[in-house]
């Protein structure tokens, strides 16, 4: 087959990525299965290479089209030799064979713009899988609340010495001769620290502050986690046995398999969360903005300051502060499924 008609064939529609293609081809495939979403997650990894040799590539995805495509699609349910080409040749929209063997297609190598649109297109698909799978999990519940008390969520953040006032806090009302107000100015110089800290639909369960020059790494995550079940155990007594979600990134500390070893050793489950999407992450979206809101513009001279404004914020919060952070998730994903994926 040439490049030529290649092209033509993606043109036409009957080739190229386009996860729609991939969904008609095989439907299966857009479940919301665990064994689905891990397929669609190393075939992403893939996208994640940049910059990479055009041989490298096609060596790459060769791998998944053969080897891993075919070891993946048992675990879904899929048998038939038939429907296994079938996926395979939606895959290999991608790439085209010649007598030297798979040969990259020009156009997905050499136009930028056209390969950021298809993995624009093929993250968007990753998150409304995601975004379906939560309520999946909820309908398994007795009610949206058991299921929302057992989340347990968590996520990195720094605080720094001083964050100035935002442009709308620092508006005041002031006569039309009167000079403006000083602001006072972020000085370099002032630290910072980095917090991780756990949270459930009760409040908080664990904050722990990185030693200074320290680094977060998957067996200090997975020390973290250990901490985090006794925490839970004394603090939410028969929590642990309706077995705890956990929703975290997916920050390479917490994909390591040091990590991942301890979750299942704590016991948890795992909720599906998409790379680059803190709009379905309850403390970017919801925690950390408001905790920061209201550290803005408070100088603090030294590490021990933040830390105790941090404990004194979230004391004087409700529990009903925390729920309604969880309540905002489900409202969240359904609207990331009405924009197609698309970040909200």
């Amino acid at each position: 087959m040439t490049s030529r008609a290649a092209n033509e064939g993606a043109t036409n529609g009957d080739r190229g990525i386009g996860v729609q293609n991939l969904a008609l081809s095989m439907p299966m495939l857009t479940t919301d299965t665990p064994n689905a979403l891990q397929w669609f997650e190393r075939l992403e990894a893939f996208f994640d290479v940049q910059a990479t040799p055009k041989s490298r590539k096609a060596a790459v995805l060769r791998f998944y089209l053969a080897d891993d495509l075919r070891q993946m699609l048992p675990g879904l349910g899929i048998e038939a030799e038939n429907d296994y080409e079938k996926i395979r040749q939606t895959l290999l929209g991608y790439l085209h064979e010649d007598s030297t063997g798979i040969v990259a297609r020009n156009s997905f190598f050499t136009r930028r713009q056209q390969e950021e649109e298809r993995l624009q297109t093929f993250m968007a698909h990753l998150r409304i899988l995601c975004a379906r799978a939560f309520p999946s999990l909820e309908k398994k519940e007795q009610s949206e609340e058991d299921f929302l008390r057992r989340i347990v969520t968590g996520d990195e953040v720094w605080f720094r010495h001083y964050d100035p006032e935002s442009e709308q806090q620092s508006r005041q009302w002031k006569h039309v001769n009167s000079p403006r107000p000083k602001r006072a100015r972020l000085e370099p110089r002032l630290g910072k620290i980095l917090a991780t800290i756990f949270w459930d639909a009760e409040g908080i369960l664990l904050i722990d502050y990185m030693e200074d020059g320290g680094t977060i790494t998957g067996k200090y995550y997975a020390n973290l986690l250990l901490q985090l079940r006794e925490e839970i155990k004394e603090k939410r007594r028969g929590k642990l046995s309706r077995k705890v979600l956990l929703l975290h990134d997916n920050a390479p500390a917490h994909r390591a398999k040091v990590a991942l070893a301890a979750i299942q050793q704590c016991g948890f489950g795992q909720i599906d969360h998409r790379p680059y999407s803190p709009d379905l992450t309850p403390s970017d979206y919801f925690l950390f903005g408001n905790l920061k809101q209201h550290l803005r513009g408070t100088v603090f001279n030294d590490d021990n300051e933040p830390k105790s404004a941090v404990q004194d914020y979230f004391n004087s919060r409700d529990k009903n502060f925390f729920f309604n952070g969880l309540m905002n998730l489900k409202s969240r994903c359904e609207r990331c499924k009405e924009v197609e994926g698309q970040y909200i």
